[in-house]
């Protein structure tokens, strides 16, 4: 599940301080995301995860759930600062390059800084990967099985009546 696309999903049983969730969308969201390569959803299988059940879900709730913390710090080491290391590098370079008339020296430069800022980077955001987690934001309502709600299919057949046999 990405962090700005909320989920929802039905409270399964609940652990302890946790909750097992069906997410309605059966786990599409979860397929291609990151967090759940990276074991932070505590997934038991396709569509159903483990949350921390900060908002007292109870077993049967529909709830929406996202990750903890904010994702601001992470965009920003993942995105803007080798962006603006890579093109500082390459500025400075440029300067040094036009001083020890080395002309490829912005080149080096600019891929130089962008390297170490992206090894100290992907450190930084291993350290915020590992201390995020998936949460319950918020509890919708609370919804129980009732075997005698007939779907829409149910109703409209109940309401016609027989054809008429014309002669």
């Amino acid at each position: 599940m990405k962090p700005g696309v909320p989920e929802t999903g039905t409270v399964l049983n609940i652990n302890g301080g946790d909750a097992v969730i069906a997410l309605n969308s059966g786990g599409q969201a979860c397929r291609k995301c990151g967090a759940r390569a990276m074991g932070l959803c505590g997934g038991a299988g396709a569509g159903v995860i483990n949350a921390r059940n900060d908002a007292g879900a109870r077993v049967g709730d529909t709830v929406l759930i996202g990750l903890s913390g904010k994702s601001g710090p992470g965009f920003l080491l993942a995105y803007i600062l080798p962006l603006f290391s890579f093109v500082l590098g390459a500025a400075l370079g440029r300067l040094a390059g036009i001083y020890f008339n080395l002309p490829f020296l912005d080149v080096a430069a600019g891929f130089a800084s962008l390297s170490v800022t992206l090894f100290f980077a992907l450190k930084r955001l291993r350290k915020l990967d590992s201390s995020s987690r998936m949460v319950v934001k918020k509890v919708f309502g609370r919804e129980a099985f009732n075997p005698d709600v007939k779907s829409d299919e149910e109703l409209s057949m109940s309401n016609t009546q027989a054809p008429c046999k014309t002669v």
